[in-house]
C-alpha cells in the first residue's frame, strides 16, 4: 500500500529494533492496497499509482485542492513476514507537482 503526506518528512524507526524507517510526517493519506506482483523471496515486485487520477477520484483526499508547486512525500508499507514487525516500509520519495 502506498501512503503519502504533504506536511514534510520525519525519521522514526519502524518498531523498536526494526530495520526500516517511517519518513512521512502526519497526517498521511492511504491509497487502496494492491498486489506488487513480486515473486516470493525475490524482492522484484512493483507498485504504481496515478496520483492525479487518485486525487480526481477522491476530492476529500489529503492535499486537495492540488496546486502547482505542492510537495508530496510518499512511501510504501508492505508485508514482510521474516521482518521484525512482519511488515516493512520502503524508502521515501518526494516530488513537486508541476503545472
Amino acid at each position: 500500500m502506498l501512503f503519502y503526506g504533504v506536511n514534510g518528512t520525519v525519521l522514526l524507526q519502524w518498531g523498536s529494533g526494526g530495520t526500516s524507517w517511517l519518513c512521512i510526517k502526519s497526517p498521511t493519506q492511504r491509497t487502496p492496497s494492491s498486489n506488487s506482483g513480486g515473486t516470493l523471496n525475490s524482492c522484484n515486485g512493483m507498485l504504481s499509482l496515478d496520483v492525479l487520477a487518485f486525487l480526481a477520484a477522491n476530492p476529500g483526499a489529503l492535499g486537495q485542492p492540488i496546486h502547482a508547486g505542492q510537495v508530496f512525500h510518499a512511501q510504501t508499507w508492505f508485508r514482510d513476514p521474516p521482518s521484525f514487525k512482519t511488515t516493512n516500509l520502503s524508502d521515501g520519495l518526494t516530488w513537486v507537482l508541476c503545472p
